[in-house]
């Protein structure tokens, strides 16, 4: 997978952190999801094998609305609940 391909951050000091995509990384299918809107019709709700509600969000994120207000912009990671994924 992509992941497996990027080094530890430690050692992305040249980009300071950013990562650039190799050939490899687009045979493996990157550009099928990376930086596109994925826009998924009918969806309702994620519901468990029992019918209960499943939160699409991390509980552990916290509240944008204030940085985003600051700034204008806010970097994510982890967002979606491993449910969702």
């Amino acid at each position: 997978s992509v992941l497996q391909n990027i080094p530890p951050l430690s050692e992305l000091n040249k980009t300071r952190g950013l990562y650039a995509f190799r050939n490899q990384d687009y045979e493996a299918g990157i550009a099928s999801v990376y930086n596109k809107a994925l826009y998924h019709t009918g969806y309702d709700t994620l519901r468990d094998a029992r019918g209960n509600k499943i939160p699409l969000l991390n509980p552990s994120v916290p509240d944008i609305s204030p940085q985003y207000n600051k700034e204008g912009i806010v970097v994510m990671d982890d967002i979606l609940s491993e449910a969702a994924l």
